[in-house]
């Protein structure tokens, strides 16, 4: 038996291999039979051209209004609820960024306003509310209210009540100090505000806020039943806004008497009544609503100048206690012009707010009250000397 030729002997001619025509030597036979032994050389890759990566739109800084609420005459308590606690989040989330970038003061602002919103409806339905969720979103909606009012504060301290001292004294060094001071403290303040933002208490607070506005209940362990919820929401507005009026139209009667605590008071409750027209406006006559809210406005602002003066004061307190002994008779003097430069305008804004006052109380009401509106059921009628009687019922 012939065993095969051996093509890939190292020293020896390969007596059965085959050459070309151009009479190439053994070598190169072994060359080209190992080359046909191997597999062919695979082809470089292709370069895989990738596409561009779609730029990301930068987040949106400017801050946000509050969204309006629009309500159907026939809507139900728990479907106000739910279309109102969509608002304040969306209200909430779209100013989140501008606070996060310091882009406007506004930004901490309206974070507060969307909070405030929020807590002065929970206040309003207070007692058609489970109970457990309106201690959740009272609390959660303090904390967060407290973490930003920092921010707030120096914002207004520093635009409203020292940069028109500043602007009049420009070349005042005791005023420049007092200046960086604040801003200091400020950026102290929104530091705080940014890390409350950023906390799990807050995701907690947003996730509990989409799944009321969703119309759910924010733990598992909150009863679903709600016996207010498919009750007919404009009736009982009514009448909660009419209560507050009231008690405000009482308040403002004293309100020469009244202490800076007292007034600070009224500025809030003066502030919920307005968020609460706001928020449940559409379910009454478009012009009344507009004359209530630009009473409310205009009170709010007038009692909200004359509140920013008392911060003020107090947040020159702080600046000045802070301060070392050297610089703490600059710091003493800039004061005194920042709360002299304003003392004189206190009381033309309080003979202006008694008048604002009056025009609020004198206002027609929200709505007349009718019998569809206040829901009163009739009275079960009644014998009479063998005759059916329908009592009356008075609206």
């Amino acid at each position: 038996m012939i065993s095969p030729p051996n093509a890939f002997a190292p020293d020896r001619p390969d007596r059965g291999a085959t050459y070309n025509a151009r009479g190439d030597s053994p070598a190169r036979g072994r060359a080209a039979l190992q080359r046909r032994a191997l597999p062919p050389p695979a082809r470089p890759a292709a370069k895989i051209k990738t596409a561009p990566p779609i730029p990301q739109p930068a987040p949106n800084l400017a801050w946000r209004k509050a969204i309006p609420v629009k309500l159907e005459p026939d809507a139900t308590t728990g479907e106000a609820r739910s279309l109102i606690a969509a608002a304040c989040l969306a209200h909430l989330r779209g100013n989140e960024a501008c606070l996060l970038a310091r882009a406007h003061p506004e930004g901490a602002h309206q974070l507060r306003v969307a909070l405030r919103r929020l807590r002065s409806i929970i206040r309003l339905f207070a007692d058609t509310f489970p109970a457990r969720r309106k201690n959740f979103f009272s609390q959660e909606g303090k904390w967060l209210l407290n973490r930003l009012a920092g921010a707030r504060d120096w914002d207004v301290f520093l635009d409203e009540i020292l940069r028109p001292v500043t602007d009049h004294h420009k070349n005042d060094a005791a005023l420049r100090s007092l200046r960086a001071e604040a801003e200091r403290a400020r950026d102290a303040a929104y530091a705080e505000a940014a890390a409350a933002i950023r906390s799990k208490r807050y995701v907690r607070l947003v996730a509990a806020l989409a799944t009321w506005a969703a119309g759910g209940t924010p733990s598992s362990r909150q009863p679903v039943a709600d016996a207010q919820a498919g009750k007919p929401v404009r009736a009982l507005a009514w009448q909660l806004i009419s209560r507050r009026r009231r008690k405000i139209a009482a308040a403002g009667r004293r309100f020469d008497d009244m202490s800076e605590d007292e007034r600070h008071r009224l500025r809030i409750r003066v502030k919920r009544l307005r968020y609460a027209v706001d928020l449940l406006g559409s379910l009454f006559a478009r012009r009344r609503v507009e004359r209530w809210l630009k009473a409310l406005t205009d009170l709010q602002d007038a009692l909200g100048a004359l509140n920013d003066i008392v911060l003020g004061r107090r947040l020159l307190a702080r600046l000045t206690a802070n301060s070392g002994s050297a610089a703490a008779a600059e710091r003493h003097y800039a004061a005194g012009l920042v709360i002299g430069w304003h003392a004189h305008r206190v009381r033309k804004r309080e003979k202006n707010l008694k008048k604002t006052l009056h025009k609020f109380a004198a206002l027609p009401p929200l709505v007349k009250p009718q019998p569809n509106l206040l829901a009163v059921e009739p009275k079960q009628p009644v014998q009479a000397r063998g005759k059916t009687v329908q009592l009356r019922t008075r609206t």
